[in-house]
This record gives C-alpha cells, structure tokens and sequence, in this order.
C-alpha cells in the first residue's frame, strides 16, 4: 500500500505540471549587435560587414513575427571611408532599412555632437534612439530614456544606458544605474519583459543588474566582448549577452516569458557567425 506521503509526493508534482502547462506563455526573439564601428562594407576576410547583417536578420525576420532588433551602441568611428565622409549617416540608413527597432547611445556615437545624433536617428526611421544617462545642461535625458515595443504580443521595455566616457554630460556609474534602476521600476507594471542595451561590459552590467534587479536582460557593448553563452547574474536571474565587433556576428536570443507573471521561463541564444559563404 502506498503511504500517505507519496500520495502527497505525487499530487504536488502533479500541481506543478499542470501549473506549467496551463501558464499563459508567448516566445520573443531578440536580434543584436554591438560595436558595428562603421563597417558598412562587406568585410575584407570574408566575415561580416552590413550587407551580411541585413541578409541574416532578414532571414530571421521573414519567418518569425515576433522579433525585435537592437543595437548596443557605437556605430561611428573606426571604420570604413564612405561611413567617414558621410559621419556614420550612411550607417543609420542603411540600419533603418536593414530593420532596426531601438539602439543604444554608445561613447563614439556622440563624437559629431548630440544635433547631428539625433540627425542620424531622423535617417534610421523607425529605430530609435535610447539613452537614460546623457544628459543636458538642465540634468534632463538627451534622448528617450526607454521604449516600449508590442512583439506579436509580447511587451518589451527597452531602456538604454552608456558608459560615462567621452563629450557631453554624463550621470556618474551609480547615479546611472539608479536611474536605470527608477526607469524599470516605472516599466514593469506595463511590460513582460525589461531590457537595458546597455553601452557597457558585462562586468558592469552585473554591477547594474544588483541596483536595478528589475532589468531581466543586458544586451552589453563597449568591451567588444564575445559572449558565445549566456551570462547569467546570479544575484538576480539577468541574462548578459555580447556580440563582438566590427558587424561579424548577430547574437539572437529566444526567450519564452509567461505573460502573468513576467517570468522568462526558457531560453536559447546562439551567435550566428556572417560568414559570407553562407549567410544571404
């Protein structure tokens, strides 16, 4: 005869399933790069280089409705003539007609000023801008603080943030970092899931992450780090993902987030190499 706490055994692990099974979930991909630093061209050695960006997420975008596309930051400087001579606006053309949703503000990208930035955003269309930390003479943000996307039905906040370094007025780490910290605070009643593209290394990002728990993924930047597997902060459950440099890989990251408690219930990531003999 079975005992009594078997029975109980069975009848919790029962309760458990049929709470996973009957949960309200929805998947979102995010597509991301970081640190494109002007390479606008086909690259050299056969990897990476724009046109090969915009080959793959359009790949990945002609399949699945519920994607969004982020950049980390640092599209100016470093890179090829024509990016140059135009100020890196060609770049934000050219990232509005690839797809772009939302990108960060990264150090370089202010090196033309804050009126030819936001020129550029003009020319990216539909991608927008995202930095909580520049701030102007009066304190206020130079751009948005966040924006909220409807994935296929999947709420995502996305906030951006940048490393305190180079022209213009910047909130020191700590002062950023609340404010992040305030900003998916304000998010998190509104959205299922809170992302900060965030112009900084993942050791930053985990510093963030334990003042501001409520930011559930990093897409990181600025340290040209490639993070072929997840990060996970352990202190709050945040994922950390990088992509390198210089347009020569797209990181996608598959979440499934149950919709009623906001939870990212599973996740996938892969970094998709653009290999110009097998990329479109």
């Amino acid at each position: 005869m079975r005992s009594r706490g078997f029975r109980c055994a069975v009848v919790s692990v029962l309760l458990v399933w049929a709470s996973w099974a009957f949960a309200a979930t929805d998947a979102v991909v995010l597509l991301h790069t970081n640190d494109l630093h002007d390479h606008i061209r086909p690259g050299y050695d056969g990897v990476g280089g724009m046109p090969y960006v915009s080959g793959y997420i359009q790949s990945v975008t002609a399949e699945r409705d519920d994607v969004l596309v982020v950049d980390g930051g640092d599209v100016m400087e470093k890179g090829d003539m024509l990016s140059f001579v135009t100020k890196s606006a060609v770049m934000y053309e050219a990232m509005g007609r690839v797809g772009y949703d939302v990108g960060a503000v990264g150090n370089h990208d202010v090196a033309y000023g804050v009126a030819h930035l936001r020129e550029c955003e003009r020319l990216a269309g539909n991608m927008g801008l995202v930095c909580v930390n520049y701030v102007d003479a009066q304190g206020k943000p130079c751009f948005a603080p966040s924006k909220v996307f409807d994935v296929d039905g999947v709420k995502v906040g996305v906030i951006g943030m940048t490393v305190p370094k180079g022209e213009g007025a910047f909130l020191g780490t700590k002062a950023s970092a609340e404010a992040v910290a305030a900003e998916a605070a304000r998010l998190k009643p509104e959205v299922h899931v809170v992302v900060l593209t965030c112009h900084m290394g993942s050791g930053d990002c985990r510093a963030v992450s334990k003042l501001a728990p409520q930011v559930d993924v990093f897409l990181a930047g600025h340290t040209h780090e490639l993070l072929r597997e997840v990060s996970v902060v352990e202190e709050t459950g945040a994922l950390i993902v990088q992509t390198g440099q210089y347009a020569c890989y797209v990181g996608r990251l598959d979440l499934v987030v149950d919709l009623d408690s906001g939870d990212i219930v599973q996740h996938d990531y892969a970094l998709t190499k653009l290999d110009h003999d097998r990329i479109p």
